[in-house]
């Protein structure tokens, strides 16, 4: 008997390291699992706060666009939606994906734009808040501009 459980237990240790060695690795990469990380040190909280802000201070017809790639929680919260379909910073690299956004953030200008530290905006959204918005506040990592009201 203890012969199998030995002989079970070796074929088993090899499954466990290379199961243990994928974890490992897919915790500690960037890309990988970066909500549930960022969760565990209170994102999801921030996210909530953020967009329970967003959701005060805009009408339910209004428009919101967050800059970057974990920006589910904060639309989720502040019950807004963005105003185009490429939303994901990280799928911009699709042809044409970024020259949509640009021209959709351009015509139907979201009442705000959200813009993380932990992902800076872009040189072309810099220059489009810089023209279009003000700084509304930041919070929590998070930098919120309001579209400027033109007379």
């Amino acid at each position: 008997a203890d012969f199998i459980l030995t002989e079970i237990n070796q074929r088993h240790a090899g499954a466990m390291l290379i199961a243990a060695l994928i974890l490992f690795y897919t915790l500690f990469q960037p890309d990988y699992f970066h909500f549930l990380r960022n969760a565990a040190r209170g994102y999801a909280n921030e996210s909530r706060e953020i967009g329970e802000m967003i959701k005060s201070t805009t009408a339910p017809g209004e428009s919101i666009y967050v800059w970057g790639d974990t920006v589910g929680p904060v639309y989720y919260y502040a019950e807004r939606r963005p105003p185009t379909r490429q939303y994901l910073a990280a799928l911009l690299d699709r042809p044409g994906a970024l020259s949509e956004l640009q021209t959709d953030l351009d015509k139907k200008q979201p009442a705000v734009i959200i813009v993380p530290d932990s992902n800076p905006a872009p040189e072309w959204l810099s220059a489009l808040i810089e023209e279009n918005y003000r700084p509304s506040f930041a919070k929590y990592g998070f930098n919120v501009y309001g579209l400027n009201i033109k007379d």
